[in-house]
């Protein structure tokens, strides 16, 4: 079996080719330290080391020269996608670099040294360089919003009616973004945990306590989400109710946990980036007003955590391919119209959901579509 298996054919973001030789380096990453007038060193196991796949990849017949133009077409998109190895099997991977290559003597034949990056959770940093500096910053301001609005309830008598029943619907609030953000397995269950957790924690008894907890959860929402969940946490951050301080203590802490996952997203094009950078930028506007009523240094962090998402958005914009319109004249299928516009005829999916397209066998005569190579 051994013997057939190794004729399969491989696969990257679902564009086929063959395999001459697959490797996958992995390991521990080990940390020795040497003990002044030490017999034995002391060493550290900091987690296991990226897996890496080092591919010999080869399209070979007729229509190679088709076929190799496709897979360096997946090859060079952003992001991660499914590789499917003959030996090794399935993993979400992330081209480090590839190298094509044929020769005049080998007609037919062209042959691909690939290294590939297992992909991993992406949720300790999120998506984007920059949401490690936003992660910090959401952390940072937990403790200080908390703090300056506890100070504020106790200040005014303490927690009133309209005080515990804002926390009430913080709780809801998270509860529902928490059903909506795509997360599942055993961090959902953790998750949900917690919320419940805060709904029996008695928020008169200490406020500041209740409102770190709460931003807390609303940060570990925000880096664990599904990407394509942003625009859930913008809406719940622009419903908040800002009559109370909690309300605006919430709206504060969901907006910040809104650029985390706005900002962490993975645009396809150009537009699409720029779309959701108004729309962060609208969503923080609402709250920006209110913040201000913690005090000065409540409204500075909260500016400075949403400029960091913006600017983080604008530097991947600029680099993101525009939406092109096409014009083809007739109804093609979409396998046909994406090998036509981009020589990868599984991009058709991409096509059918951008054009919200009913019928994959009768794409439009206009459509648009993400500016090929």
């Amino acid at each position: 079996m051994a013997f057939l298996d190794s004729f399969l054919p491989a696969s990257f973001r679902g564009v086929p080719f063959r395999v001459a030789d697959e490797s996958g380096a992995g390991g521990r990453r080990i940390v020795v330290h040497n003990m002044v007038g030490g017999e034995a060193p002391v060493t550290e196991d900091f987690g296991a080391k990226e897996q890496r796949f080092t591919v010999t990849a080869y399209v070979a017949g007729s229509f190679a020269t088709a076929a190799g133009l496709a897979l360096r077409s997946a090859l060079k998109q952003p992001g991660a996608g499914l590789l499917v190895l003959p030996w090794q099997g399935s993993v979400q991977a992330r081209v480090e670099d590839f190298d094509p290559s044929r020769t005049k003597d080998v007609n037919g034949y062209i042959e691909f040294s690939i290294t590939f990056v297992e992909a991993g959770s992406g949720l300790l940093f999120g998506r984007l360089p920059a949401i490690s500096e936003l992660g910090a910053l959401m952390l940072t301001g937990i403790s200080l919003v908390s703090t300056l609005a506890s100070s504020l309830i106790s200040w005014s008598g303490g927690a009133s009616g309209d005080e515990i029943d804002a926390a009430a619907t913080g709780v809801a609030t998270l509860e529902a973004l928490r059903s909506e953000a795509g997360i599942t397995g055993d961090v959902a269950d953790d998750l949900a945990g917690q919320i419940k957790d805060l709904a029996v924690t008695s928020f008169a008894a200490n406020p500041e306590t209740w409102l770190a907890t709460a931003g807390e959860i609303a940060r570990d929402l925000a880096r664990e989400a599904d990407p394509g969940t942003a625009a859930s946490f913008r809406t719940y951050a622009l419903a908040a109710d800002v009559s109370t301080v909690t309300g605006i203590t919430m709206a504060g802490l969901l907006g910040a946990a809104a650029a985390m996952v706005t900002a962490g997203a993975d645009y396809a094009a150009r537009q699409d980036a720029v779309a959701a950078r108004s729309a962060l930028a609208d969503m923080a506007d609402t709250a920006r007003e209110a913040m201000a009523t913690l005090g000065y240094v409540a409204a500075e962090w909260y500016g400075g955590l949403i400029g960091a998402a913006l600017d983080a958005m604008s530097r991947d914009a600029a680099n993101l391919k525009p939406l092109v319109r096409v014009e083809t004249g007739l109804s093609l299928p979409s396998t046909l119209l994406a090998w036509q516009v981009y020589g990868d005829p599984s991009r058709a999916a991409e096509l059918i959901s951008r054009n919200k397209v009913a019928t994959a066998c009768f794409m439009p005569s206009a459509l648009t579509a993400i500016a090929p190579d």
